[in-house]
């Protein structure tokens, strides 16, 4: 039974050594990709060995229980890098918002103003086009006025002939 359980860990240790390998059949490479190849693989293995201690490779050069501690560490020490990245993309970010914002304001400071010279500029037109209507009436006002002026005048002048 205890060869078969050394089996079955043989074997789970060596798909976890294949797909940490990423191994593929490799048909056709030149003697330095081969090389490459072999070197990639041991380096793997060599950093399996530092993870997983004996399961995988015989020989280990740091204690299980202090690798653990290490590979924390370098975690805690990654994501407080991470972090201050991101603090200071998004304080970026803030500054940005902040001048955005500010040229945001100023454009549309700027565009209102360019519509209140649109629309007294079109008010002037209008004023001018809607005059004429004004005149039109006057000027029917006008010529009763003065057509009225002559008739009464005329009539005047009839009753002291």
């Amino acid at each position: 039974m205890e060869g078969n359980s050394q089996q079955k860990q043989q074997s789970q240790d060596n798909a976890i050594l294949d797909q940490a390998l990423h191994k593929i059949e490799f048909k056709g490479l030149s003697n330095d990709e081969q090389k490459a190849v072999k070197a990639y693989e041991n380096i793997i293995q060599q950093g399996l060995a530092v993870f997983k201690g004996k399961k995988l490779i015989p020989v280990t050069k740091v204690n299980g229980d202090a690798m653990e501690v290490v590979v924390a560490e370098l975690i805690k020490e990654d994501q407080e890098a991470l972090l201050g990245e991101f603090k200071e993309g998004f304080r970026q970010l803030l500054k940005d918002k902040i001048a955005l914002d500010q040229v945001i304001s100023q454009k549309q400071k700027e565009f209102n103003k360019a519509v209140v010279a649109e629309k007294k500029a079109f008010t002037v037109k209008a004023n001018k086009v809607l005059s004429i209507v004004g005149n039109i009436n006057q000027l029917k006002d006008d010529y009763v006025t003065a057509l009225s002026v002559n008739v009464e005048m005329q009539q005047e002048d009839d009753n002291t002939d």
